[in-house]
């Protein structure tokens, strides 16, 4: 887990030192019409402070922050002429496209940033930007992973072998230049092995961090688990990996037969 995480932020912080980050204010540069941001007041000009808890440094970090809500009202706390609002604002769901064209489901507030402006930074500003978005893109997994078991969101969008070498394939295929493809490719490794090493530290018999959940309650107990108790619980992470595995290919199956 810990090579795929440094592989993730080594490729981002490449991207991040050698194009700049994209800094633009979090100031609202347009409201689009018959969106939850119309219907709840806001208007060009508006500055987002916050969103819930969360403070908004960039406007990147609005799509960011919202990026796992399924519909549920969200706190904008705005400044607006010298003068701090709060609106409630409640996302909808909308169809875009990824990287690749595929069409996929986001929430929408519907508002727009000023002109991109971007950053440079030096080395060390751009491992800790990198290592930063890593641990977002991180828990934006387990937010998405949370609600497919709470049954708040479908499950058929998790993918197994058939479906990464499908993505595989678009994403080689993606881009108008060569340079543009190796981006895409590189962006797509690194979004791969974060989440190979998020996978792999959850604390299920035959993963990483179950291994590591056994280390950890030796060290609290001073003497290893039981045997019989290890073999057991060994059997039950192989069962659920296999039953996870089984599901995914079920799902790749069914998105290209259908």
């Amino acid at each position: 887990p810990a090579s795929n995480f440094i592989l993730t932020i080594s490729i981002i912080t490449y991207f991040l030192y050698s194009g700049g980050m994209a800094s633009t204010e979090p100031v609202v540069g347009k409201v689009m019409k018959d969106t939850p941001a119309a219907a709840a007041g806001l208007k060009a000009g508006d500055r987002v402070l916050k969103v819930d808890d969360e403070i908004i440094k960039t406007f990147a970090d609005i799509p960011a922050v919202i990026a796992t809500n399924l519909g549920t009202p969200v706190t904008l706390t705005i400044e607006r002429k010298g003068e701090t609002q709060t609106l409630t604002i409640t996302p909808i769901e909308f169809e875009d496209k990824d990287m690749v064209g595929n069409v996929v489901k986001r929430p929408l507030i519907g508002i727009s940033s000023k002109k991109m402006e971007r950053q440079n930074l030096s080395f060390p500003q751009a491992i800790s930007e990198a290592t930063s978005r890593t641990y977002q893109l991180c828990t934006m997994s387990l937010k998405f992973m949370g609600q497919m078991i709470m049954g708040d969101r479908s499950a058929k969008d998790l993918k197994g072998p058939v479906g990464i070498a499908e993505l595989s394939g678009q994403v080689t295929q993606s881009g108008d230049t060569w340079q543009e493809t190796i981006r895409m490719i590189l962006w797509f490794i690194a979004m791969l092995s974060a989440n190979l090493g998020l996978i792999n530290l959850l604390p299920i018999p035959m993963l990483d961090g179950g291994h590591l959940a056994y280390y950890a309650i030796e060290a609290a107990q001073g003497k290893p688990l039981a045997r019989k108790f290890q073999e057991y619980s060994f059997k039950v992470g192989f069962a659920l990996v296999a039953s996870l595995m089984a599901f995914t290919l079920f799902n790749d199956m069914r998105n290209l037969l259908f």
